[in-house]
């Protein structure tokens, strides 16, 4: 149950930085800047709920 568990946040994980990934893709293509400090700051393991 707990390797479930784990497989299953690791999954969110990896889709959410999947999702970060497409939209600052998206923000480049379409001209706007895109800095690499804005994006160190975004990460897609939030704890701020937990």
């Amino acid at each position: 149950m707990v390797k479930f568990n784990e497989l299953m946040a690791n999954c969110a994980i990896y889709s959410t930085a999947l999702d970060i990934t497409d939209a600052a893709n998206a923000l480049a293509a379409e001209g706007h800047p895109v800095d690499h400090d804005d994006l160190a700051a975004i990460t897609p393991y939030i704890t701020h709920t937990i």
